[in-house]
C-alpha cells in the first residue's frame, strides 16, 4: 500500500483495506470503520486524484473472498489485479496472531484453531470460524477470478520473492500497470 502510494503515476488512497467489493450493500462488518459498504462511499476515496495513469486501492481481503471477483468485474472489468502470495501456513499463522490481537480468535492455542477448522471443513462441526487453512488453497481462489479476467490482468508475485528483492518485484507490479517501471520507492 505505501510503496504504491510513492509512485507520481498511481493513485491510492490513504485508506487501506475498504474492502467495498466485499461488503457492497452489508448494513454492518466486524472490521469496522474502514469498510466501505456503497458505491458513492467508495468513489470519493478517488476524488484527490489527478493526472495519475493508474488508480486502485489495496484490500488484500479480496482475493480469499467468494463474492468479490464477480463485484469487481461489475464495476471494473479491465481491472488490473495484483495478488501477493504468502507461504500458506505463514500467512495461516500471521491471520491466527492478528485475529488474536484483534479479539476474534477464541483459541489461544493454533493447534486448536486448525484442528476445529478441520472438523469444519469435514462437515463434524458447524459454525463460523477465521477459515485459517482453505484461505490458503490459492488454486481454488485463482479458479474463482480466472472465471472474470484473462491472464494478462492478474500479475502473481511470491510474498517471499517481494522480501527477498522489493525493488524488482515493484518494478514487475509497476510494468504491469504500466507506469514507469524504473522509479524507485525509498
Amino acid at each position: 500500500h505505501e510503496y504504491l502510494r510513492q509512485h507520481p503515476e498511481i493513485f491510492i488512497p490513504a485508506l487501506k483495506n475498504p474492502a467495498f467489493f466485499i461488503y457492497e450493500g452489508l448494513k454492518s462488518s466486524f472490521w469496522g470503520k474502514n469498510v466501505i459498504n456503497n458505491i458513492d462511499t467508495y468513489h470519493s476515496l478517488f476524488q484527490l486524484k489527478k493526472n495519475e495513469k493508474a488508480i486502485g486501492e489495496v484490500s488484500p481481503g479480496y482475493f480469499p473472498d467468494h463474492s468479490a471477483p464477480a463485484r469487481i468485474y461489475k464495476y471494473i472489468p479491465d481491472v488490473k489485479l495484483i495478488v501477493i502470495l504468502r507461504n500458506p501456513i505463514e500467512r495461516a499463522f500471521s491471520q491466527f496472531y492478528f485475529n488474536r490481537q484483534i479479539g476474534v480468535e477464541r483459541y489461544s492455542d493454533f493447534e486448536k484453531a486448525l484442528e476445529t477448522e478441520m472438523t469444519i471443513m469435514q462437515g463434524l462441526k458447524h459454525e463460523h470460524n477465521p477459515k485459517y487453512i482453505r484461505t490458503g488453497f490459492y488454486n481454488q481462489q485463482l479458479i474463482r477470478y480466472n472465471n472474470f479476467f484473462s491472464d494478462n490482468q492478474i500479475l502473481i508475485l511470491l510474498y517471499d520473492d517481494f522480501l527477498n528483492n522489493p525493488i524488482k518485484e515493484l518494478q514487475k507490479s509497476f510494468k504491469f500497470i504500466g507506469v514507469n517501471s524504473s522509479f524507485l520507492i525509498l
